[in-house]
This record gives C-alpha cells, sequence and structure tokens, in this order.
C-alpha cells in the first residue's frame, strides 16, 4: 500500500471522530512543544499527537476520541521539521454539541493569519481558502510540495440529529508566508 492509499484509509475514519469531550491521553506532536496560534479566533493552544489506531472493527484512522479541546496533528502528515501539509484536526463541538476549539472555524477569512510557533521561532501561514467537503473525501490530507497547514473539523451545519453524525467537514487551508 502506497503513502496516498494509506492516508485515504486513514482519513475515511475520520468520519467516525467521537465527539466526546474525554480527558485527553496525547502527547505533545512529535514530542516537540509547538503551539497553534489563531489570533482571529482568540486560539492559542499546544499541538498534541493523533496516532493511528486500528479500531476493533478492523478500521484504521486516527484515534481521536479522546481529543477534548485539544488541537492534534494527524500522525502521517508533514511536521514542522519538513516542507509539505501540516494537517491539524480538533472538534468544533463536543458531546451535547457543546462549542469545541474549532466551532468558530468557519469565521476564518481569505488573509487571515495563522501560526505555529516553536521555542523563538514563528511559521506564519495565510488562510487561501475555506470550503467543505464530504465525510470521506480524502483530499484534504494528501501530501502536497508547498508547506501549509489545513485545519479540520466537523460543519456543525451538516449535523444529523436522526443519526448522531455529521455528513460535512470544514477544511480551511494556509499557505505558509514567505
Amino acid at each position: 500500500m502506497n503513502f496516498l492509499q494509506h492516508v485515504k484509509r486513514c482519513l475515511t475514519a475520520l468520519a467516525l471522530v467521537a465527539i466526546f469531550g474525554l480527558l485527553p491521553t496525547f502527547t505533545r506532536a512529535n514530542g516537540s512543544d509547538v503551539l497553534l496560534n489563531i489570533p482571529a479566533l482568540n486560539i492559542s493552544t499546544p499541538i498534541v499527537e493523533i496516532k493511528i489506531k486500528q479500531f476493533p472493527n478492523g478500521e484504521l484512522t486516527w484515534d481521536t476520541q479522546n481529543l477534548g479541546m485539544n488541537v492534534g496533528h494527524l500522525e502521517g502528515t508533514a511536521w514542522v521539521d519538513a516542507p509539505g501539509n501540516i494537517v491539524l484536526g480538533a472538534h468544533s463541538e463536543l458531546a451535547k454539541r457543546q462549542e469545541g476549539i474549532f466551532y468558530n472555524l468557519d469565521q476564518l477569512a481569505l488573509g487571515d493569519e495563522i501560526q505555529l510557533i516553536q521555542g523563538t521561532e514563528t511559521r506564519e501561514y495565510l488562510v487561501t481558502q475555506a470550503y467543505e467537503v464530504e465525510i470521506t473525501d480524502m483530499a484534504p490530507v494528501y501530501p502536497t510540495t508547498t508547506d501549509r497547514i489545513t485545519l479540520i473539523t466537523c460543519d456543525t451545519g451538516s449535523y444529523d440529529p436522526a443519526t448522531g453524525k455529521y455528513n460535512k467537514r470544514l477544511i480551511v487551508v494556509a499557505e505558509r508566508r514567505s
């Protein structure tokens, strides 16, 4: 299985993101202290690692069950030490539809700044795209040759109370400022 097929299989299960807001059991992403800063949303938070896990039903995906109010780096996507698509996920809603850390992600505008801060180094990115995808669409996590951040969360407007599931994802892409 090539990397792209692996990523596709993993993102498929992102549809199973739990909205339970349990206490996090994650480690800092790649053992580092990297902060995500989104000034327009008043978000400044450490990034944790979201590991890929095989679940009892055989599905292989990122384990977000205990993500809570954290922002997580999706294992297997680029990181600050290598160029490419850094994919970060967080909940838009928690249990009983309480606001999650990415609840207002849809309010980001083109040109808004996103920062990754590691020690004294700040990497700046500018929002270039915001769009919705079907829950099974893997394209947002594909590797890229440009330095970018892709933020992923459930689209709160697509919640189906009959199934308790979301039908769409909200995607925000920010390209690294040169």
